[in-house]
């Protein structure tokens, strides 16, 4: 069955890559939280699904660490989903919110070795270690009230926005990939 379904790398990558860098330029203070509301709650929608349909597609594939990692993301922006009406999560310190990402930044480095190990190639490899030092970075921010550490949290998250562009054009433009450009 899986040489029937489409390559989903492309879209995971894409429905990712916007997700982190709308989310991360509030981090970076680039955007207020207040502001960002509507259009987070849309990238988030999007993304959310996006990374579902990657993820199930992925599985159907055999592609076990995509599948994992789009499903991942998937399952978190959808409780990402669930706090975005008061937007006072992002923006709290407190010991809760900072072990909650560093859970997501201990899975993150897994995923991030275990992408060096599966060949997933350069941009997914930064991308999962840009990810891990972002969500670090962040629960030190909400251990230590903010500051420095949340606007680097910030940063490090639109360079996991960037690498994931970038794995998204390397995989629509299957340039090194093993999948096929077209269904069959």
């Amino acid at each position: 069955m899986g040489d029937r379904v489409a390559d989903p790398k492309a879209l995971g990558f894409a429905a990712f890559a916007t997700m982190a860098w709308m989310y991360s330029m509030v981090g970076a203070g680039w955007v207020s939280a207040s502001s960002a509301v509507a259009v987070l709650h849309q990238a988030a929608t999007f993304s959310m699904l996006a990374l579902l349909v990657a993820a199930l597609a992925a599985f159907l594939r055999g592609e076990a660490w995509h599948a994992f990692f789009f499903m991942f993301w998937s399952a978190l922006i959808l409780g990402y989903r669930g706090v975005l009406a008061t937007m006072a999560a992002m923006a709290s310190p407190g010991a809760a919110n900072g072990w909650y990402s560093l859970i997501v930044a201990v899975v993150s480095f897994f995923l991030f070795l275990a992408a060096m190990r599966a060949a997933v190639g350069p941009p997914v490899v930064l991308l999962a270690l840009a990810v891990t030092l972002a969500f670090l970075s962040q629960a030190l921010g909400y251990w230590f009230g903010g500051g420095f550490w949340a606007v680097l949290g910030g940063y490090l998250g639109l360079v996991s926005g960037l690498a994931g562009f970038w794995a998204m054009i390397v995989e629509a433009g299957n340039i090194g990939g093993s999948g096929q450009a077209t269904m069959s």
